[in-house]
C-alpha cells in the first residue's frame, strides 16, 4: 500500500513538473518583458511550493532562484489576502449604511 502512495505521489509530481513547464512556456510568448518575468517568477515560486509539499522528509534541496521565488510568491499571496480581506470590509461598510438608510427611510414613512 505504501509502495502505491509513493507511485502515485510521483505521478502527480510528473505531472504538475510537465504542467508548469508547459505554463513556462507559455510565458515565453508573452510580450511584454515585465510581464513574462513576473509571470516566470510566480510559476517558479508557485512549483517551489509545490515542491516542498511533495518532497519527502530530509531529501529536500533547494536552488537559490527557487528559494527567492517562493519568498517573493509568498509575499504577493499574501498582500492579496490582504486585499481581499480589506474589499470584504468595505462591502460589509457599505452594505450596513444602506440597510441603516432603508430602515431610516421606512422610520420616517
Amino acid at each position: 500500500e505504501r509502495h502505491l502512495r509513493r507511485e502515485d505521489a510521483l505521478e502527480l509530481r510528473a505531472e504538475f513538473q510537465n504542467r508548469f513547464r508547459n505554463i513556462s512556456r507559455i510565458m515565453d510568448c508573452v510580450g511584454c518583458e515585465k510581464c513574462r518575468l513576473w509571470g516566470k517568477l510566480q510559476i517558479l515560486g508557485l512549483g517551489t511550493a509545490l515542491k516542498i509539499l511533495m518532497t519527502e522528509d530530509g531529501a529536500l534541496n533547494l536552488q537559490r532562484n527557487e528559494i527567492i521565488a517562493f519568498i517573493n510568491t509568498l509575499g504577493q499571496i499574501s498582500k492579496s489576502v490582504h486585499s481581499v480581506n480589506l474589499w470584504r470590509q468595505r462591502e460589509l461598510t457599505d452594505a450596513l449604511y444602506l440597510l441603516v438608510g432603508r430602515i431610516a427611510f421606512l422610520v420616517v414613512a
